[in-house]
């Protein structure tokens, strides 16, 4: 891997969060259903947003030369792999974020 010690702790904190805020609208469910979906949404929507742009910013940090390749490279990393998924996450909220206020 291309990050160093310091690096790694900041992206795997990052991912552990990302994850952690990902199951938070389940317990809240039990008590509030529709505030969970609707929150739900919206705290995805917001976490993944952050969560790329803190992954961004830690490969800023990177070489040049390495930026492409801990980016976009083929990867077995769990933060690369959540980075990879948020765009298309992302894209998938906003369409149904989108959808539900058109109907």
């Amino acid at each position: 891997m291309f990050f160093n010690d310091e690096q790694k702790r900041k992206v795997e904190l990052y991912a552990l969060i990302y994850v952690a805020v990902f199951l938070l609208p389940f317990p809240i469910s039990l008590h509030f259903a529709e505030l969970a979906k609707i929150g739900g949404i919206l705290l995805w929507l917001i976490a993944s947003v952050a969560y790329m742009v803190a992954y961004l910013r830690v490969v800023s940090e990177l070489p040049k030369k390495d930026r492409v390749l801990v980016t976009w490279n083929q990867s077995t990393y769990l933060p690369q792999v959540i980075f990879k998924v948020a765009p298309v996450l992302i894209f998938m909220l906003v369409w149904l974020i989108l959808s539900t206020v058109w109907y």
